[in-house]
């Protein structure tokens, strides 16, 4: 379950970090095809590695219940909430000394 956590908890940074200024209601989440293909693969990676029997005895993992995915998506929210909330900050107050630590 901590496997599937950290994958979801990645995608999140990735929607978090794809722009350091705008929202990602202004980017686009579809726009970039490349991106949602390396969505797609890291899932079908992530369940192919759980729930092939030979690569589960090879890398000691066992496959889980969909119920055990669940726990990641708060965090995958909190993520998002907070760079939302980064990048609002960072546009209304671009010299601020907050703006200038929060961004990269």
């Amino acid at each position: 379950a901590y496997f599937i956590g950290v994958v979801i908890t990645q995608i999140a940074n990735l929607f978090g970090n794809k722009t350091i200024r705008r929202s990602i209601f202004q980017q686009g989440v579809f726009g970039n095809r490349f991106m949602i293909f390396a969505i797609f693969f890291t899932f079908a990676l992530a369940c192919f590695l759980l729930y092939i029997p030979s690569l589960n005895r090879a890398l000691n993992l066992s496959p889980i219940r969909f119920l055990w995915w669940l726990p990641a998506i708060p965090f995958f929210i909190y993520l998002s909430i907070f760079n939302e909330t980064r990048k609002f900050f960072a546009r209304k107050y671009p010299d601020r000394f907050a703006s200038r630590q929060l961004t990269y």
